[in-house]
């Protein structure tokens, strides 16, 4: 690539990096922020069309890759933790609280298999 690709490149990858900033902080109209970054609003346009497909990839990758895992910690963190205070409970022997517990734990791998892939 060009010396002058690269730096065109840059700008446009600053530009879009600016406009971002900007609706971040809550500037949603478009003329506006053309206006401050002295660019034509389609130039706008685009990048926020850009901006908005991009986010939708990194979404879609973060729900197909990672989201199925952090899920799976859960349940077994919630399962781990059901399970011990199932024991402590057997322990004092107090049937009521065992039986919301045993409901509780039951209820949340049925609601793990009806979920799960």
């Amino acid at each position: 690539m060009s010396i002058r690709m690269q730096q065109n490149q840059s700008q446009v990858e600053w530009r879009r990096a600016k406009v971002m900033e900007l609706l971040s902080k809550g500037e949603s109209n478009q003329s506006e922020i053309a206006r401050i970054l002295q660019v034509d609003k389609s130039i706008i346009c685009r990048d926020i069309a850009y901006l908005r497909q991009q986010a939708n990839t990194k979404i879609k990758k973060y729900i197909d890759e990672r989201l199925p895992e952090e899920y799976e910690k859960c349940l077994v963190g919630l399962t781990s933790i059901l399970q011990h205070k199932m024991l402590k409970t057997r322990e004092r022997k107090d049937t009521s609280i065992i039986t919301c517990k045993r409901l509780l734990f039951y209820e949340t791998r049925f609601t793990y298999q009806r979920y799960s892939y």
